[in-house]
């Protein structure tokens, strides 16, 4: 790579410049919703949800750069905590918005099913009238 003083951009690796854009995208995805482009990637590759971005797999039908978002999603996890503010859209397995982040990957490690709680329950399914509605685990 070339400096600047000589004719170049003054990049020295690329790659890193690659993933600092990359974050610059999760953070307007996250942040900046007015966006066409964040309004296409929550209804292409969301599947209409910000909240799917935690849990969707990579895929073929994706495009290269909607891989690499979803790749670096544990790069950007702890960054970014959910607002819980009316539980509808938190999930309370997978978002972040407990001091523990994931509750299913600081409690469970993939076994959530064994809870009785499904892995899709939000916190206002679980928490009625400031008080937890939570049922007894299974024991298997």
């Amino acid at each position: 790579m070339k400096s600047k003083k000589n004719g170049g951009l003054g990049i020295n690796d690329l790659s890193t410049w690659n993933i600092y854009w990359c974050l610059r995208l999760i953070w307007l995805l996250f942040f900046q919703s007015g966006s066409l482009w964040v309004a296409w990637f929550r209804n292409e590759v969301l599947d209409g949800s910000l909240s799917n971005y935690w849990t969707v797999k990579t895929s073929p039908k994706f495009s290269w750069l909607a891989n690499k978002l979803i790749k670096l999603r544990e790069v950007v996890f702890t960054s970014i905590k959910m607002r819980v503010g009316n539980g509808r859209s938190c999930r309370f397995w997978i978002d972040n918005w407990s001091p523990f982040g994931s509750l299913e990957r600081y409690l469970l490690r993939g076994s959530s099913e064994r809870s009785g709680i499904s892995q899709s329950a939000t916190l206002s399914e679980l928490c009625v009238v400031g008080r937890w509605a939570l049922s007894p685990c299974k024991i298997r």
